[in-house]
């Protein structure tokens, strides 16, 4: 088995690529190199930007509805990006098969090894990032150029992945609503904040009564008894729900 320059590639490839062995390409990909059936590089310098193609050996998972052993329906290409080389951008073009059970009729795909279904960004393209974001001292923008992403898949991949737990409510509390973002609900963030320490409480996607309401009724009535002054302007639902919960 060679890995040699994709003639389909030849666009991007650079005529001096060097010949890349498999046993480092699995490795790379964290893979059994006995399960690669084919595999080949392309580098284009001029954009710093790298491509492998990869297909593995069929495995016929059987199929999920019925249990019957399947026939190879096709092929899918996707495009995913991988953040192992950090120098470069790295394109994982991942030939996936799709199955087709002859029992019933089901057509399926077997797991991606290299992302979740419908990402694409590699499993471990999350797992470097989500490790870039536990430093205080770097910014979304930076680890978007680190990893060759964009700032919004960083903080969507944050999103997903960190659940960050409220604080208690404080005595003084205030609150107000922050331009972020246009949504089909609302174009407002609600902040909560604690005024004695100057740090935030919660942070709600919205500043709507049924959003406000689910938080307030969340916290236990112990907690919500300790607040002893409610600071807002005169948004109606703020004065509602202090009079509601607090």
């Amino acid at each position: 088995m060679s890995i040699l320059n994709n003639s389909n590639c030849s666009a991007i490839s650079d005529p001096s690529a060097q010949l890349v062995d498999e046993k480092f390409i699995a490795d790379l990909f964290n893979l059994d190199a006995s399960m690669i059936q084919t595999i080949s590089y392309a580098n284009n310098p001029t954009s710093n930007l790298s491509i492998i193609r990869l297909k593995l050996l069929p495995t016929y998972p059987v199929c999920p509805a019925c249990g019957a052993k399947p026939h190879i329906k096709g092929y899918t290409t996707l495009s995913i990006n991988h953040s192992t080389l950090t120098n470069k951008k790295l394109i994982l073009k991942y030939l996936q098969r799709r199955y087709l059970c002859p029992s019933c009729m089901n057509s399926y795909f077997p797991p991606n090894p290299f992302s979740n279904d419908g990402s694409r960004q590699s499993v471990l393209t999350h797992i470097n990032i989500l490790e870039d974001l536990k430093s205080p001292c770097v910014t979304m923008t930076e680890i978007a150029r680190k990893h060759n992403v964009s700032s919004t898949t960083v903080a969507n991949i944050f999103d997903v992945h960190v659940n960050i737990s409220r604080r208690k409510l404080p005595k003084y509390l205030c609150v107000d609503e922050v331009y972020a973002f246009k949504s089909n609900e609302s174009k407002y963030v609600c902040v909560f904040l604690d005024y004695k320490n100057k740090c935030p409480v919660e942070i709600l996607p919205s500043r709507h009564s049924k959003e406000l309401s689910g938080f307030f009724s969340s916290i236990p009535k112990e907690e919500r008894e300790q607040v002893m002054v409610f600071s807002s302007d005169m948004w109606e639902s703020y004065q509602r729900m202090a009079k509601i919960y607090l």
